[in-house]
């Protein structure tokens, strides 16, 4: 869901880097710890990026990082919401992404 956002609305594969605030194992269902916090921040520190976009619940636990870095974050709902739904209809995201990449 997120490479078909990427391309229908024209992101360039430079502008941008993906994480998961859970630096653990695919699907692992832990909540965030102080080491994903500082490895979070190294992250941050190193890619220096324009803003941050938190997609997802457990993402915002990152938001903490953001502030503290002095780094404008944007807030989404996560692709697994819609997916959990069976709703494909994710314009809304779309117009979201569009709004945050053209305020940079």
């Amino acid at each position: 869901m997120l490479t078909n956002m990427l391309i229908d609305t024209k992101t360039h594969l430079w502008d941008f880097a993906v994480t998961n605030m859970v630096k653990s194992y695919r699907r692992d269902t832990r909540y965030p710890n102080k080491q994903d916090e500082e490895l979070l921040r190294i992250e941050l520190e190193h890619l220096k990026p324009k803003a941050v976009v938190f997609m997802g619940t457990v993402a915002r636990y990152g938001e903490k990082v953001a502030d503290e870095l002095w780094i404008p974050h944007h807030r989404l709902v996560h692709f697994g919401f819609f997916n959990y739904r069976r709703d494909k209809s994710v314009k809304e995201l779309y117009d979201k992404w569009k709004e945050i990449l053209e305020s940079l």
